[in-house]
């Protein structure tokens, strides 16, 4: 996680970063990191967790939320 991150940030133009349940198993020192790494991004990023904490240490400004209802 911490090398694509490196690597992603050193891109010369700033990919839209995609991270599905990122935060899923890491050290609580590595989960501070990742989310210090997010706000200072500068480029545009979409971040799926449940980690309400996680989210606002991020800077997230917007956010989406869905909900699942079973048809009957």
């Amino acid at each position: 996680m911490k090398l694509a991150l490196l690597t992603i940030t050193q891109q010369p133009e700033l990919p839209l970063v995609l991270l599905d349940e990122s935060d899923n198993h890491l050290d609580i020192e590595s989960k501070q990191m990742l989310a210090n790494m997010l706000a200072a991004y500068e480029g545009a990023f979409i971040l799926i967790s449940h980690d309400k904490d996680l989210v606002e240490q991020c800077g997230i400004t917007q956010t989406l939320a869905l909900s699942y209802t079973q048809a009957t």
